[in-house]
């Protein structure tokens, strides 16, 4: 297997950023020109989408089991790097973690040639998750601590998402900073909304873009929250689930501060203390 048809992976847990840093590297793509969210952004698959799954193994995976697809999924994505002409790119929320025992990690670690991770603190990640699923922010606290946590699990009709195994925010995190056989950048949230020249630029570099200054910048200004939540309340947002609120809400940092309770922070601080702290997530 060459090292240039490796698969480039950005990966996070779910409401941390990842949509907006695709749109990022869309507009890079395009020297800093606009993106459409229904129309670029499917160049950078997700992992879990279901077409790609079923067409990769030549079997429905909506005839399989939960069981039957996990075990498939490793297989899946060596038959994707192995009939790449260029180097694949994807997106994912899954944990790099077998999601039960005597299981595989959804893809192997020996398909990825790069990655980068997007963290955000799970005290703002908890309001958005709650919003983005629909439920109290007591269950989506709950979620976050979740060790054995999966999202789209089986259903009828089937989602366009296979099951994605996140684990608990914690868990999800130290699986890809710890992956030290992976190359891997690592990206806060908060700095891409602090010092977004800085942080972008690192991106681009990271991922081997020549572009300048200026093509940073523009890129920047084209995918802006802002201007990615006005695309989606005119245009709407395939990705989105028709049945939630709207993706692209909000998207502030510390807002928890004004939604939380202190009793909903602590139990999230206590849950998640180390990791936390790791990031700079001070309590």
């Amino acid at each position: 297997m060459g090292v240039v048809t490796l698969l480039t992976v950005l990966s996070s847990y779910p409401k941390s950023g990842n949509t907006w840093l695709r749109a990022f590297i869309e507009s890079l793509r395009r020297d800093g020109g606009a993106v459409d969210i229904n129309a670029n952004m499917a160049r950078i698959c997700p992992a879990a989408d279901r077409h790609m799954f079923d067409c990769r193994l030549g079997i429905k995976s909506a005839q399989l089991s939960l069981g039957e697809v996990i075990a498939a999924r490793p297989d899946v994505w060596r038959r994707v790097v192995e009939a790449a002409s260029d180097p694949p790119w994807i997106k994912t929320h899954d944990a790099l973690l077998p999601p039960c025992i005597g299981a595989p990690p959804m893809f192997p670690r020996d398909v990825i040639g790069a990655a980068i991770y997007i963290v955000r603190d799970p005290r703002d990640v908890a309001i958005s998750f709650a919003h983005h699923f629909d439920i109290d922010v007591d269950s989506a606290i709950d979620c976050l601590a979740d060790a054995g946590l999966f999202l789209d699990l089986p259903r009828d009709p089937p989602a366009d998402q296979l099951p994605q195994f996140v684990s608990s925010w914690s868990d999800h995190v130290d699986s890809w900073l710890d992956a030290r056989d992976v190359k891997l950048h690592v990206v806060r949230y908060e700095d891409m909304h602090a010092r977004p020249e800085e942080t972008f630029a690192g991106v681009a570099g990271f991922l081997g873009f020549s572009a300048t200054s200026d093509v940073v910048q523009r890129a920047i200004a084209a995918s802006r929250f802002d201007v990615l939540r006005g695309q989606e309340e005119r245009d709407g947002f395939t990705e989105s689930d028709l049945t939630t609120a709207k993706f692209f809400r909000q998207g502030r940092v510390g807002g928890w501060r004004n939604i939380l309770s202190s009793a909903q922070a602590a139990r999230i601080e206590r849950r998640h203390t180390a990791t936390m702290q790791r990031l700079g997530y001070a309590a």
